[in-house]
């Protein structure tokens, strides 16, 4: 699974994000070709692109002129002005992008060099840029149509991409449809550490998206697949993925609890039935999870006496963050935390065992035992537990509406 492709991408991925967030940083000189001294001035609103450096004639060069690219910066900080910054950073990529497709090139390059230019034609539509729409799908269809594996992985990448930001608008058949379409990519040819991740991606997605019958079908077809694949890279995607999969059906179902807690002692899981508990994912790293916990409290004390409970698990690597900020915050319940040291983090036993991909997960355990909210959060939280204990004897005031947006996520090896 190791690819320079993958660091180039990754590369690019975060310039994106510089350019797309320069509003507030002072401009800097253009960009001038050493060899060009009629570079059109960045964020000239005549300019429709910057012209490639004369002295760019391999994929490399250009590859390297587009992540400088992302170093670029507007001569104004209205948004019209990083607007037109924008547009004209993503018309150069498209345009050196285009050039090196047009090389004779290597299929890893021909990938890297489809990834820019559907992503500088996605961020062009999304501004707005006239037949952008038009050229993006076009560009997707023919990354399908290629007959490169690595650019078809890409097209079929920013392919799933557009139907599931279209989730909520599509009936069953549709939604289907897309995880069929998915599941027949992953299916042919040779296995694919790229494939899996995608499935990973779109399974944790659907998950929390409504479209948990679809993510156990993506599932059930993927894992087989793969299971007895001998790449150790693969085997641990595989294992993310079979934690999903027993994630995805916890709903109506019981949860495994089971740990060491900060004390030393274990926890009696058991000792829980009858009450409403909130099983809780977290790291003192994480600023959602952090962002949440004032809310937790609050309904905390508004519910303990009732019935409600807290069971954090830690995936903090030092025990004494975890101790440190539970003392701080003056948080009352328990935390399970690793004595071992090699299971902790993203390692957590059962962080593992339910493939947690990203935190604060939130799942939520009626009286019974069963899981009945997998997104336990803010307002979700206080309605779940109105629904399981009534009308709290303490005041919960305004807890945070929101779904829980995972940003803290683990890397899979590369």
């Amino acid at each position: 699974m190791s690819s320079p492709v993958k660091l180039s991408l990754r590369t690019f991925s975060k310039s994106l994000l510089h350019f797309c967030a320069v509003a507030m940083v002072a401009s800097i000189s253009p960009f001038v070709s050493a060899q060009d001294s009629t570079v059109a001035v960045v964020g000239d609103e005549n300019a429709e692109s910057i012209p490639l450096p004369a002295e760019a004639q391999t994929a490399e060069a250009l590859f390297e002129f587009m992540d400088g690219l992302g170093e670029m910066e507007p001569e104004g900080k209205s948004d019209e002005e990083v607007i037109v910054h924008q547009k004209t950073i993503f018309r150069t990529v498209l345009n050196a992008a285009n050039k090196i497709l047009s090389m004779e090139i290597a299929n890893d390059q021909a990938m890297e060099a489809s990834f820019y230019k559907l992503q500088a034609l996605q961020y062009l539509r999304d501004l707005g840029e006239p037949d952008a729409a038009e050229q993006f799908g076009q560009a997707i269809q023919a990354a399908l149509a290629d007959q490169r594996s690595e650019v078809n992985e890409i097209g079929m990448k920013f392919n799933i991409e557009q139907g599931l930001s279209r989730w909520g608008q599509l009936d069953e058949a549709q939604r289907n449809g897309v995880v069929d379409t998915l599941i027949q990519f992953v299916s042919r040819g040779t296995p694919d550490g790229n494939k899996l991740q995608m499935v990973m991606s779109v399974v944790d997605y659907l998950g929390d998206s409504g479209g948990a019958a679809q993510a156990k079908k993506l599932l059930d077809a993927t894992i087989p697949l793969y299971k007895n694949d001998t790449d150790p890279e693969m085997q641990q995607v595989v294992t993310m993925l079979e934690g999903i999969a027993r994630r995805m059906g916890l709903p109506g179902n019981p949860i495994k609890v089971e740990g060491t807690l900060l004390d030393g002692s274990e926890i009696d899981w058991a000792s829980y039935r009858g009450k409403v508990v909130l099983v809780d994912f977290w790291a003192t790293w994480c600023g959602p999870c952090r962002a949440e916990v004032p809310n937790v409290l609050k309904l905390y004390e508004a519910y303990h006496d009732q019935g409600f409970d807290v069971v954090g698990i830690s995936l903090d690597e030092k025990r004494e963050q975890a101790e440190s900020y539970i003392q701080q915050n003056n948080i009352p319940w328990v935390t399970i935390f690793s004595e071992d040291e090699s299971e902790r983090g993203w390692e957590q036993p059962l962080a593992v065992y339910y493939g947690i991909t990203g935190i604060p997960r939130a799942i939520l355990v009626d009286q019974q035992g069963n899981v009945v909210s997998m997104l336990a959060r803010g307002a979700n939280l206080e309605r779940e537990l109105r629904k399981l204990l009534g009308e709290p004897q303490a005041s919960a005031e305004d807890p945070q509406e929101g779904q829980s947006i995972e940003v803290a996520k683990p890397v899979v090896s590369e």
